[in-house]
């Protein structure tokens, strides 16, 4: 995956046309954090950096995702795992433990802002068209159109989830009592407009917003009718930098 990941990036800057130190200034990096990753020589980059890095070449969205998705399988020893989970819905033909040799398939899924894991606050998806965001997560043979991610904020969901994992959601997913999901409330709710990242159960004509830090956050009660959007998550990609 390492030499894959170099090759790749190697082969987008050569494209480009355009000299290590420019495409490097462009992305607002170093020329040697460039050298030394596209030798091997240090760690894939982040998403962030990536995504900075593919826009400095030009590379097409799919390339980007291509790119990242090399460097998420080196960075994440776990990547494995989270296709496998994530195969639980369908959405990924190829057979248990394996990464496609092509990835041709691989979607792009736009993380559109940080979600609160704590009481509902004010949420924005910062005016993004469907689809579109600063930062993507690549995942493979993703079917739902409408897929997004989250970062998680705050500690109600800990120790599960930290600040700083990304969530996937796939809206065409129906939600389930007992799921951990992205609730966003109707502007006229009592709690308040806004969103919160919740485990959600279904209490007759009620929803019960569990958070799993009991020692310091409450529970939530509210109408069904409260709440406009409910998507379980899909995937987790646990924050290791």
């Amino acid at each position: 995956m390492a030499s894959d990941y170099c090759k790749l990036l190697q082969s987008l800057i050569k494209r480009s046309g355009q000299s290590q130190r420019s495409v490097a200034r462009t992305a607002g990096i170093t020329s040697g954090y460039l050298s030394r990753i596209a030798s091997g020589q240090d760690p894939p980059a982040t998403p962030e950096t990536n995504t900075q890095i593919g826009r400095a070449c030009r590379a097409s969205q799919q390339e980007i995702a291509q790119l990242t998705f090399l460097a998420a399988a080196q960075r994440h020893p776990d990547v494995l795992a989270v296709v496998d989970r994530a195969r639980q819905h369908g959405l990924y033909p190829q057979p248990a433990g394996t990464v496609p040799e092509h990835l041709a398939s691989v979607a792009a899924v736009p993380v559109i802002n940080w979600a609160p894991a704590g009481p509902p606050e004010d949420w924005t998806d910062l005016d993004y068209p469907v689809g579109h965001a600063d930062e993507y997560f690549p995942i493979l043979d993703c079917d739902d159109p409408d897929a997004f991610g989250i970062k998680v904020l705050g500690s109600s969901m800990a120790p599960a989830y930290r600040r700083g994992d990304i969530l996937i959601f796939f809206p065409s997913v129906p939600a389930e009592s007992g799921q951990d999901c992205f609730v966003r409330f109707s502007s006229d709710c009592a709690k308040g407009h806004g969103v919160t990242f919740k485990r959600v159960e279904q209490v007759e004509d009620m929803l019960l917003l569990i958070p799993l830090n009991q020692a310091e956050h409450d529970n939530i009660l509210v109408e069904r009718t409260d709440v406009d959007f409910l998507c379980p998550l899909a995937i987790r990609i646990e924050k290791r930098f």
